[in-house]
């Protein structure tokens, strides 16, 4: 999961990740040869992270401090995935 890639982020929902019940962000996902639709995220604090930026496209850089700690979202505001992110949302 960790790495630079495209969100948007269509909202919060509740999924369970098979241990309990969580805050589960669904997304549409783009990585260089990679797209995915509608995919519920595992994490609740990366999908906490995203949610601010509901309803739009944003480059995020993915990572964790370490085993065991929350995977978190750092937007990523220049470069090749932030004018990706600026051109999607001006075709919106």
């Amino acid at each position: 999961m960790a790495g630079d890639a495209l969100f948007f982020v269509h909202g919060l929902d509740v999924a369970n990740n098979g241990h309990k019940e969580i805050a589960s962000a669904l997304v549409d996902l783009r990585k260089v040869g990679q797209e995915l639709d509608g995919v519920a995220l595992p994490s609740s604090t990366l999908s906490r992270d995203l949610a601010v930026w509901t309803g739009r496209w944003v480059g995020v850089r993915v990572r964790r401090d370490g085993l065991r700690q929350p995977w978190r979202a750092v937007p990523i505001t220049h470069g090749m995935w932030a004018e990706h992110a600026d051109a999607l949302n001006a075709a919106a």
